[in-house]
């Protein structure tokens, strides 16, 4: 969903840097809203609402304070200056909570649990382990809560949130690939596997939490709220922090270990803080002064703020570049002929997107449906079997073109090896199935010469002398880059 969005802003506004990144800091622009209106509704406004003693808050200090704790996040605000659809998905998130809050009302209307359906699609189709992970929270809080309330959630009102889930998710699994990747993002993928285990494995997360939360008094903030709405909190706020336990549980035990993987847990935090320094300024307000406990809450929120900005590197470092190193490789793949561009994820300063989008908008020379990072060539392979199996013949022979459209898609293609978490026989095999069926042109092979590289300058030989008929003209080291570029081309185009 957030590529629709992109591709939307490209038509309004062409395709551009800025245009792509419109769409992320479009996304982090409306988050803080939605959280300020989440937050007057974690405390719900009916009667029961004071269980176990609960104080009633203001709900718009509530609101503020979780919207500005956003606004000021350097997470948030890196991850928005870039064209990444991690803002998108937090938002989609932030959307459900609310929804979720206004079910909470016993006279709640039906268009809440429809809307609260809706969102739970819209975070799965933005980012799938987000959309599964809500819907897991949802599934595992609800149970739960039937069991000490069964009045509570067997009522027909959560048909309306089942019901549109149900046909789309029905819809779209009826294409049997669609279950095979939703699987692969709930699998492990140990990528650094001889670091999976030991005190640096388990520490991972923890670090990356005072990290992302751009202060130790911030993080302090996030463990004090936490632990006061384990204590004090009704329904919304039991459901928030059964939320984030759960995001934590799954990211320490699971082996794919990437920092933007525990991004869910901040939207919820940040209502959680709004919830916990409402609450400690309603208990505290009778036996401190009103204006110098109002001192003291902005001074400490200064001095978070002063010791946390000076030592933050807000720099980009999710998807480094070298223009250089991607002007070379884009002069390489220039001149006419037919070329394909091999390269891996593992390559320094010339990520799959990063090559992409250089080689397509800068050198103008990839069209779309040659993007090797948009269309993976292993899963088009395998879309184009499950069509040619499935379709009668004078169906696929209309069809064809379209899946086989990465094939023809002009002068050069991309093709990235362990892109899509396949298995490695897998990529060989499609990679040599593409060199065969170039008659002419060249390849331009792009690897790591770090030492523990999956996919080293070697291996790609290999494959390439195993379609056969290919020669190496040019071979380049690049040190600085960690990087060796190769250019291949046919035998008898050189003899030629």
């Amino acid at each position: 969903m957030h590529s629709w969005l992109a591709a939307a802003a490209f038509l309004v506004a062409g395709p551009s840097e800025a245009s792509a990144r419109a769409v992320s800091v479009l996304a982090y622009a409306i988050l803080a809203p939605v959280l300020y209106v989440a937050g007057r509704h974690v405390v719900g406004t009916r009667p029961d609402a004071l269980e176990h003693g609960q104080i009633w808050l203001r709900p718009a200090a509530s609101g503020l304070i979780a919207a500005a704790l956003a606004l000021t996040s350097p997470t948030l605000l890196t991850h928005a200056s870039q064209a990444m659809l991690e803002s998108t998905g937090l938002l989609a998130l932030a959307a459900a909570f609310l929804a979720f809050f206004r079910t909470t009302s016993p006279t709640a209307r039906p268009i809440y649990y429809t809307l609260l359906g809706v969102t739970v699609i819209i975070a799965y189709f933005v980012k799938t382990n987000y959309g599964l992970l809500l819907l897991l929270a949802l599934i595992l809080f609800l149970s739960a809560e039937w069991m000490v309330r069964p009045g509570r959630v067997t009522r027909r009102q959560l048909a309306y949130a089942i019901v549109p889930m149900g046909v789309v998710w029905v819809v779209w699994f009826m294409y049997p690939p669609k279950i095979l990747s939703t699987w692969q993002a709930l699998v492990n993928q140990p990528w650094n596997a001889d670091q999976a285990s030991g005190l640096e494995w388990w520490l991972f997360y923890p670090r990356a939490m005072l990290d992302m939360s751009g202060s130790p008094g911030i993080l302090a903030l996030f463990i004090a709220a936490w632990l006061t709405a384990v204590r004090r909190g009704g329904r919304n706020v039991r459901f928030l922090v059964f939320f984030v336990g759960l995001q934590l549980l799954v990211a320490q035990v699971h082996q794919t270990k990437h920092l933007r993987h525990i991004l869910p847990v901040f939207p919820a935090l940040f209502l959680l803080s709004g919830f916990a320094v409402t609450e400690w300024w309603t208990r505290f307000r009778g036996k401190v002064p009103a204006r110098l406990l109002l001192a003291g809450v902005l001074s400490a929120a200064w001095v978070a703020m002063l010791v946390s900005l000076p030592s933050r590197d807000w720099r980009s470092t999710t998807a480094q570049s070298d223009p250089a190193l991607l002007a070379r490789i884009a002069a390489n793949s220039a001149g006419g002929d037919r070329t394909l561009v091999v390269s891996a994820v593992e390559v320094r300063f010339a990520a799959p997107p990063v090559l992409d989008w250089y080689l397509a908008v800068h050198a103008g020379l990839l069209a779309p449906p040659g993007a090797g990072e948009a269309l993976k060539p292993v899963v088009q392979r395998r879309i184009a079997r499950t069509a040619e199996r499935t379709l009668p013949a004078s169906l696929w022979l209309r069809v064809r073109p379209l899946v086989t459209r990465a094939e023809h898609a002009g002068q050069v293609r991309t093709f990235y090896m362990d892109l899509s978490g396949d298995e490695r026989q897998e990529v060989i095999e499609e990679l040599r199935i593409s060199l065969e069926k170039m008659r002419s042109g060249r390849i331009v092979s792009v690897t790591s010469t770090l030492a523990n590289a999956r996919w080293p300058a070697h291996s790609i030989a290999e494959v390439i002398a195993r379609a056969g008929g290919w020669v190496l003209v040019a071979d380049e080291r690049l040190d600085a880059q960690a990087v060796r570029v190769g250019v291949w081309q046919r035998a008898r185009a050189i003899v030629r």
